[in-house]
């Protein structure tokens, strides 16, 4: 299960290098925040045995992942910089 996160996070990465060149910290977000997720779901289903806890629990960290990466979470407003 965390190798197929790895994976996916790899091929992310390679995505993000050939789009933007210069975007070697994308590449290594990518990379290391699907290792991330993919550990967290394999850790929570081996210490549950809850494969739909471990979704759950997969999803609800890549999304934060997506949000904070993408500058929704954590983002200064406008006026106030």
């Amino acid at each position: 299960m965390a190798a197929a996160h790895v994976l996916f996070g790899a091929v992310e990465s390679l995505y993000d290098l050939r789009r933007t060149p210069r975007s070697g910290g994308a590449a290594a977000a990518s990379l290391g925040g699907h290792a991330l997720v993919g550990a967290v779901t394999a850790w929570t289903v081996a210490a549950t045995g809850s494969p739909a806890l471990a979704i759950f629990c997969g999803i609800s960290l890549h999304l934060g992942w997506n949000l904070l990466v993408t500058g929704v979470i954590g983002s200064v407003p406008e006026g106030h910089r």
